[in-house]
């Protein structure tokens, strides 16, 4: 719950974004990009290093400070100054998000024990939920304005604050010094976790843009088919944790990036009435993924090191975001198609399923290993 807490006012102002940059920055189509992507770059840069200083401080008074920084600096966003500081706050915004996230997944992953994978499955879902009915909150306080979502979202993030001191959250385990997690051993899960959020950096506004083109579709629609991918990657998250604690993490991440890639390699061809199981597909797809990686991050690394691990975790993803929409910007100007217009938002798709197969093959080693152990600490 504290997840999804932390993560609605992000994704409640995504639909204020274009109004906002069109009543106070001109209108201009990069601002708008920037504004959305900027949050990402800021993310990067505090992620590990928050994730650190959980591990040697503590995160209580770490994630109140944060969650009223970033009260502030939303609130500041929406404010009528110059474009080139907004988005300098938009960067430190992203920071102090971002690493608060990190600190709230530091906090599950502090619980995870074997047999205790739903810890970060239900921390992992929360933050999926809240950005499955975020934007159609944001949608709804856009009433207020475009300043609306922002005002929303900074009031929710101070009342938080306020709410850290009654959190359960585990204390930093006794005696041990904070070191660095085993990066060779968490590559994998770095690299799933990017994977992960590069597809969907890829598949945003590319099934937007396909999804009224091709199929021609209202924004609405095209909304409720974000959640019919959104939704199903949230309520499995948790339950996907629980299946991790029984079966092999291994195989459950294998068949995840399987399906997954055969979501999206399917996507840019379902008719119209299929659009909405092909999603949910990916999205449950996701959960099988996703849920993994987090699992793995945690149970590789050392108790004092698990902060650090999930900051690790929370840059890859934020790398992926901030890398993703260009990618898949500079894949539809390429292969653009007045006459076709469903060709290039079918590679972009493609290009997703080959990144999750390739991302899948350079893994098989490692997931071989972790197999052979999985079964070895199963045998009586």
């Amino acid at each position: 719950m504290a997840v999804f807490v932390q993560t609605l006012p992000a994704t409640l102002v995504a639909p204020a974004l274009r109004p906002l940059v069109v009543a106070q920055h001109g209108g201009h189509e990069p601002t708008m990009h920037a504004l959305a992507a900027l949050n990402m770059l800021g993310g990067l840069v505090a992620a590990p290093w928050l994730g650190r200083h959980a591990d040697a401080f503590g995160i209580r008074r770490l994630l109140a400070g944060l969650l009223l920084i970033d009260a502030v600096l939303l609130f500041a966003v929406a404010m009528p100054l110059p474009t080139g500081l907004v988005l300098g706050l938009r960067i430190l915004e992203g920071a102090a998000h971002v690493g608060g996230t990190t600190l709230l997944m530091a906090a599950a992953a502090r619980l995870q024990r074997e047999g205790h994978g739903a810890a970060l499955g239900l921390a992992g879902g929360g933050l999926i939920f809240a950005i499955a009915i975020g934007s159609a909150l944001g949608g709804l306080a856009l009433a207020w304005g475009p300043r609306g979502p922002f005002a929303l979202g900074a009031a929710l993030l101070a009342a938080s604050a306020l709410l850290v001191p009654a959190l359960p959250l585990p204390p930093r385990p006794a005696g041990d010094v904070p070191t660095a997690p085993d990066t060779a051993r968490l590559r994998v899960p770095l690299l799933f976790a990017f994977v992960e959020r590069y597809t969907v950096g890829l598949f945003v506004v590319t099934f937007a843009l396909f999804a009224r083109g091709v199929h021609g579709l209202s924004d609405t629609a095209i909304g409720f088919l974000y959640s019919a991918m959104t939704l199903p990657f949230a309520l499995a998250m948790a339950p996907v944790g629980r299946l991790s604690d029984r079966l092999s993490r291994a195989q459950v991440l294998a068949a995840g990036a399987l399906l997954y890639a055969a979501g999206f390699a399917l996507l840019g061809f379902a008719p119209t009435a299929l659009l909405a199981p092909v999603l949910g597909l990916a999205g449950l797809a996701s959960a099988l993924l996703y849920a993994p990686t987090l699992a793995y991050a945690a149970a590789l690394s050392e108790p004092h090191a698990r902060g650090r691990a999930m900051g690790l975790v929370n840059a890859a993803g934020c790398l992926g975001m901030l890398t993703g929409p260009p990618s898949a910007a500079l894949l539809m100007a390429l292969t653009r198609d007045p006459a076709a217009p469903a060709h290039a938002p079918r590679l972009v798709f493609l290009a997703a399923a080959a990144a999750t197969l390739l991302a899948l093959s350079a893994a098989v080693p490692w997931l071989r290993e972790r197999l052979t152990e999985e079964r070895q600490a199963a045998r009586p």
